[in-house]
C-alpha cells in the first residue's frame, strides 16, 4: 500500500506558521482606521451638540431682562470681541499678559530646577529645605498678589513674581519627584562604567525627569496666564485683566466673559503647543 505523502502547501504569512496572510492583516488595519475615524467624527458630533446646547440655553437665558444682567448674551460676547479685535490697544493688553506670563513663567521654572540641582544631591540641604518649601506651598497663593502690587506697584515685576512664585511650586515638586525615582542602581552602573558627572547628568538624570518635567510644564502653563490675569485684575492700569476689572466695574457681563473668552483661547494655544512637546520628548526615557 502506498502512501502519498505530497501534501499541498499551506498559505502561510511572511512570519511563517500562524501569522495571517497580508491580505487579512492589511484589513484588520484598515478596520481599525475605518474604527478609529467612526470614534473621532462621533467625539466631534457630540462636542458641538453639548456647545449648541449650552449657546442655545444661555441665549434663552438672555431674552429675560434679570439673567441678561448676570450673564449676557452670546450676540453681547461677540460684539465685544469684534469690537476689542479692531482695537489696537488689545492686542497691546494681550501682548502685555502674554510677556507677563512667560517671564514669571521661565523664572519660576528656572528657579526651581536650580534649586531641585542644589538640595537634591545633599541630604542634609534636602532635610532642611523641605518643610518650609512645604509651608510655602501651602499657602493660597492669591494673597501674595496684593503684597508684590505693595511693593512693588503696578509695574510688571509684580506680575512676574507673582506668576513665577506660583509656577515654583508645581515644577519644584514635579522635577523633585522624578529625580527622587530614578533608581539608583542605574546611577551606581554609570560610575562604575566610568561615567563623568556630566555624562550621568545628560544619559540618567535629564532623561529621566524630562517626562515629569514636561508634564509639570503643562500643568503649570494655565497657572501662568492664570496668574498674569489675576494680578492685572487685582492692581493694573493695562492688560486683559485691566479689561475684565473694568467691565466688572461698569457692569458689563458680556465684556467680562470676553475677557474670559480671549484667556482662554489663548491658554488652549499653549496647551496645544506643550501636548507637541510631550508627544515628543516623553519617550526620551531611561524607563
Amino acid at each position: 500500500m502506498s502512501t502519498d505523502l505530497t501534501t499541498t502547501p499551506a498559505t502561510l504569512g511572511p512570519g511563517g506558521p500562524g501569522e495571517a496572510p497580508p491580505s487579512a492583516a492589511a484589513a484588520r488595519v484598515d478596520q481599525r482606521k475605518r474604527t478609529k475615524r467612526r470614534s473621532t467624527t462621533a467625539v466631534v458630533v457630540t462636542q458641538l451638540a453639548l456647545l449648541a446646547a449650552l449657546l442655545g440655553g444661555w441665549a434663552y437665558l438672555a431674552t429675560d431682562e434679570v439673567w441678561i444682567n448676570l450673564v449676557g448674551s452670546p450676540t453681547g460676547v461677540t460684539t465685544q470681541l469684534g469690537e476689542w479685535f479692531a482695537d489696537p490697544e488689545f492686542w497691546s493688553d494681550i501682548g502685555l499678559t502674554a510677556l507677563e506670563a512667560v517671564l514669571g513663567y521661565g523664572l519660576g521654572v528656572l528657579i526651581a530646577i536650580v534649586l531641585v540641582a542644589i538640595i537634591v544631591p545633599v541630604n542634609a540641604l534636602d532635610r532642611f529645605f523641605a518643610p518650609f518649601i512645604a509651608m510655602a506651598n501651602a499657602l493660597p497663593k492669591i494673597v501674595l498678589a496684593p503684597l508684590f502690587i505693595l511693593w512693588l506697584g503696578f509695574s510688571i515685576t509684580s506680575k512676574v513674581l507673582f506668576v513665577a512664585a506660583g509656577i515654583f511650586f508645581l515644577i519644584f515638586y514635579g522635577v523633585y519627584s522624578g529625580v527622587r525615582s530614578i533608581d539608583h542602581v542605574l546611577l551606581d552602573n554609570a560610575r562604575v562604567l566610568g561615567a563623568t558627572r556630566g555624562k550621568i547628568i545628560t544619559d540618567v538624570y535629564l532623561p529621566s525627569i524630562v517626562g515629569w518635567l514636561i508634564s509639570s510644564l503643562r500643568l503649570s502653563s494655565a497657572w501662568a496666564l492664570t496668574g498674569a490675569v489675576v494680578s492685572e485684575y487685582l492692581g493694573s492700569n493695562a492688560g486683559v485683566g485691566y479689561r475684565i476689572a473694568l467691565a466688572q466695574q461698569t457692569l458689563d457681563p458680556s465684556a467680562v466673559i470676553a475677557g474670559i473668552i480671549a484667556v482662554a483661547v489663548l491658554a488652549v494655544i499653549v496647551d496645544r503647543l506643550l501636548v507637541l512637546v510631550e508627544r515628543r520628548y516623553t519617550q526620551w526615557r531611561v524607563f
